[in-house]
C-alpha cells in the first residue's frame, strides 16, 4: 500500500488496486480502459473541488479492489453541500463529454457514460446517494432507508435483466457490472 498527502488530504493506493488496473490495461486492446480510468479521475477530482470550495475537506481518497472511495472528514455538511458535492463527479464528466463531443466523440462518449451511470440511484453510486438524500429530506430515517435500498434493489435487478439479454449478443459486460453492484449492495450492513 502507498499513502500520502495531499493538501491535508490522505491519499491511498492498495495493491489490489494496481493489481486489477494492471490486469485491465493488459487485456483492453481498444484503449477504453484508459480512457474510462481517465474519466473516473476526472470524476473523482470534481467530487474533491467541490469539498475544498465548499470549505470542507476529504479525509481520505483510496484507490482499492473495489474502485475509487472519497471518505469525508469532521463533521457533517449542509444538504445543499452534500448535494453540490455529491452532483459534482458527474457534472464534471458531463462539461467535458460537452467540451469533447467535437474533437474527441469517442472520449465524450466516455465520459457521458460514466457520468450517467453514476447517477443511476444505486447505493454505492452517485445517484444513490442522492436518492438517500432526498429521501431524508422527506422522511423519517428508517423510512428513507428503506425506500433507498428498495429503489438501489429494483435498479441493480432492472440492471441484471438488460444484462442477461446482452449476453445472449456475446456481451457480458452489464451483467459483471450489476453483480458487482449487487454484491455491494448485500454487503452493506
Amino acid at each position: 500500500m502507498v499513502e500520502f498527502k495531499v493538501f491535508g488530504m490522505r491519499v491511498r493506493f492498495t495493491f489490489w488496486f494496481f493489481a486489477v488496473l494492471t490486469m485491465i490495461l493488459f487485456l483492453d486492446r481498444s484503449g477504453t480502459a484508459f480512457w474510462a480510468l481517465t474519466a473516473s479521475l476526472l470524476h473523482e477530482t470534481g467530487h474533491v473541488l467541490a469539498f475544498f470550495i465548499l470549505h470542507s475537506k476529504p479525509r481520505l481518497l483510496s484507490f482499492e479492489l473495489s474502485g475509487i472511495r472519497l471518505v469525508r472528514g469532521g463533521c457533517g455538511v449542509s444538504v445543499w453541500k452534500e448535494f453540490v458535492i455529491l452532483s459534482a463527479g458527474c457534472a464534471v464528466n458531463f462539461v467535458t463529454a460537452v467540451l469533447l463531443q467535437q474533437t474527441m466523440p469517442f472520449v465524450a462518449a466516455v465520459h457521458l457514460c460514466l457520468g450517467a451511470f453514476n447517477l443511476l440511484p444505486i447505493h454505492s453510486l452517485d445517484g444513490g446517494k442522492l436518492i438517500r438524500l432526498l429521501f431524508s429530506c422527506l422522511f423519517p430515517y428508517t423510512v428513507s432507508r428503506v425506500l433507498s435500498l428498495v429503489v438501489s434493489y429494483l435498479t441493480v435487478f432492472l440492471l441484471l435483466f438488460v444484462g442477461g439479454l446482452l449476453c445472449i449478443k456475446g456481451n457480458f459486460t452489464l451483467l459483471i457490472t450489476a453483480v458487482y453492484l449487487l454484491l455491494m449492495l448485500l454487503s452493506e450492513k
